[in-house]
């Protein structure tokens, strides 16, 4: 027992340290000057230059260089442009570390001199986080779609006799000439979604709940000519200027969005932004 212990610890110390280890630039398959690594927040990047060569850094095409420093800064010549970072030495000794930050994220160097031919030309990073980060929100968007597209305007149930969605709506003005102007000419809901048509000329408005005499934005999408509010409401209250529109459910069943993300869709949720 004690034997498996001691094993399955060791075990575990060796993969720590592997977790740990820093890790080399990847030469290119075509050029062995060309490297490329993943970016770690910790990590410290060799760069091994050579005189009379330049060596350039690429970073993410979303960043822009904003400073730098090194412990050595008049054995070497620097410069930054966008993404990309330019470095040169000037002395024959001139081995020190370099910061460079963005306006995202701040690199660490260790840069020293070498042979032309072991030299680095081109050091490109890549952002394997933000490639995973990019891939999740794109599959969100891709599953909202599918979503949103099962809703009655992609379905029979856009046919006024569909006995599934509910017509049975109001609606009152304010004292503005204008309130008019906004009010929709149709209105159903599918137990889901909330659907307002207006005339082809009106501009949409904005869209709140109307819930113990408060008003809560509503989220909300254009289709096929139709405003989409995401989900069912006892009381809806349109808004443009001072144009103000109360719109009634009259056969309101409850539901709704009664969690604070809920927008009545299975699935998909609306995230709340605190300010600080």
């Amino acid at each position: 027992m004690k034997k498996t212990l001691i094993i399955g610890t060791l075990f575990s110390v060796l993969c720590l340290s592997n977790a740990f280890a820093l890790d080399k630039p990847q030469a290119a398959k075509e050029d062995q000057r060309v490297l490329y690594t993943d970016f770690r927040a910790d990590e410290v990047y060799p760069v091994t230059a050579a005189s009379g060569i330049i060596t350039t850094i690429v970073f993410s095409p979303s960043e822009q260089v904003q400073s730098y420093g090194s412990g050595f800064s008049t054995a070497w010549e620097f410069l930054g442009r966008g993404n990309y970072f330019f470095l040169k030495p000037k002395a024959t000794d001139g081995r020190t570390n370099l910061v460079v930050v963005t306006n995202r994220r701040s690199y660490l160097f260790d840069i020293r001199l070498g042979s032309r031919a072991k030299a680095t030309y081109r050091l490109t990073f890549r952002y394997p986080l933000d490639e995973i980060e990019a891939a999740k929100k794109e599959a969100e968007k891709n599953q909202v779609k599918s979503l949103l597209s099962d809703s009655a305007l992609h379905s029979e149930e856009k046919d006024p006799e569909n006995k599934k969605s509910n017509y049975q709506y109001t609606m009152n003005f304010g004292s503005a000439a204008a309130s008019k102007t906004i009010a929709p000419i149709k209105a159903f809901d599918d137990n889901r979604f909330t659907y307002l048509k207006f005339k082809e000329q009106t501009d949409f408005p904005a869209a709140y709940r109307v819930q113990d005499g408060e008003e809560t934005l509503l989220n909300s999408h254009v289709e096929d000519g139709w405003l989409v509010l995401h989900g069912v409401y006892e009381e809806v209250r349109l808004r443009a200027g001072k144009a103000v529109v109360g719109i009634y459910n009259e056969n309101y069943q409850g539901g709704g969005a009664s969690d604070k993300r809920a927008v009545s869709v299975k699935g998909l949720y609306r995230q709340i932004k605190h300010k600080e």
